[in-house]
């Protein structure tokens, strides 16, 4: 039995059998991380693939010979069936996202709802905007799809709503290893959650395959069969909840500004030397963690950074410094003070000076001992939290 409990966010396969002929089966043998379990919907006869599974439980009656097994299982793609994790291919991926659309710039929606009065009723209008499509390279073509969702059909009624939301779709000239896709599709999800400060999740993903396909009738046009593909996370769609949260739109980045400057494309060629960085900034996503450790995971993601990408060693930090800062000998002299000078490496107050000084944020500072002071503070505060 395969139990889909989205509520739960969890996808659950209880196998039960009797066996008669070694009731005394040791039950330890039974694997406790599976990559892979395939087969066919008793009922439907439909062809199955869990992915990514974990047993949870075990149960044995000696007496009767009945095993009972749970396993928690992370993917269920429906409709197709795969003997060999290498083997589990696809060559698109279509996935609907929460809190996504106001970063996509894809809303459909507008209204003169501004000084509204008999004379001057509302006037709302939907117009689908063109989906923005980009090239990562001569493999993967991504396209960031606007949707017209669900609405209420009577009008006449006390509350009227509309749903629109967006899609990300991943496509691949070349058949692809489902498990680089869903590596992918977290480059994307991570690149909105630090753009906007909103978890992003997932409510439905599609698969196919070039391989399956269905001809329209009477006509040469041929279409990718879609598969339902189950994720154990995926959340519910807040199409029907009573209140609507105001956000704030000041996003770090949005789609439009990123696709301006090349940067989808950037993200996907440094995203591996980036990655330490990107997981400890958005761990306030995956778990629930307190503000004091939310600080910790920002000041050491500025503290690698600089080190993996800025200055590692203490020699080229003091060259860099003297060469670029040799007209404002106090701010080197506060540099390379006794805390410095008793070390052989850069301490993280002068990494986040060298942050500030090449940053916009100067601009929040009147006089440079202020920022030098700002850089000190957090120094201090992250000592005293570790």
């Amino acid at each position: 039995d395969i139990y889909i409990l989205k509520n739960k966010k969890m996808i659950r396969l209880l196998l039960q059998y009797i066996d008669k002929e070694n009731p005394f089966w040791d039950d330890n043998t039974f694997p406790e991380q599976i990559d892979l379990i395939y087969g066919t919907s008793y009922i439907e006869k439909t062809t199955i693939t869990l992915l990514n599974c974990t047993t949870l439980r075990k149960n044995a009656d000696w007496g009767s010979g009945k095993r009972t097994i749970l396993i928690d299982c992370k993917f269920c793609i429906y409709g197709l069936l795969f003997k060999k994790i290498e083997n589990v291919t696809l060559n698109k991926l279509i996935v609907r996202l929460t809190n996504s659309l106001e970063w996509s710039g894809l809303n459909g929606f507008s209204s003169s709802i501004r000084d509204t009065t008999r004379k001057n009723p509302i006037n709302l209008k939907y117009e689908f905007k063109d989906k923005v499509t980009y090239k990562i390279n001569d493999n993967i073509k991504l396209e960031f799809m606007p949707w017209l969702g669900n609405y209420e059909h009577i009008i006449k009624s006390e509350k009227v709503a509309f749903e629109q939301y967006m899609t990300v779709n991943l496509t691949y000239k070349r058949v692809e290893k489902f498990i680089n896709i869903i590596r992918d599709l977290n480059k994307i999800l991570q690149l909105i959650e630090m753009s906007t400060n909103l978890k992003i999740g997932i409510v439905k993903m599609e698969g196919a395959k070039n391989s399956k396909f269905y001809r329209i009738p009477q006509t040469k046009i041929k279409k990718l069969k879609m598969f339902r593909i189950y994720y154990a996370k995926e959340e519910e769609s807040d199409f029907y909840n009573t209140e609507l949260t105001k956000r704030d739109d000041k996003f770090i980045c949005d789609l439009n500004s990123i696709v301006e400057v090349n940067g989808l494309k950037n993200w996907f060629e440094k995203y591996e030397d980036l990655k330490p960085i990107i997981e400890l900034y958005n761990k306030k996503f995956e778990y629930d963690i307190e503000a004091e450790q939310e600080f910790l995971n920002i000041v050491q993601a500025l503290e690698f950074y600089h080190t993996r990408f800025v200055v590692e060693d203490l020699k080229r930090y003091k060259q860099k410094m003297e060469e670029k800062y040799k007209r404002y000998p106090k701010l080197l002299q506060y540099v390379f003070d006794k805390t410095q000078n008793e070390v052989s490496y850069v301490i993280l107050r002068n990494r986040l000076i060298d942050l500030i000084l090449n940053s916009n944020i100067l601009f929040f500072f009147d006089r440079i001992v202020n920022f030098i002071y700002f850089a000190q503070s957090i120094t201090d505060t992250r000592h005293y939290y570790t």
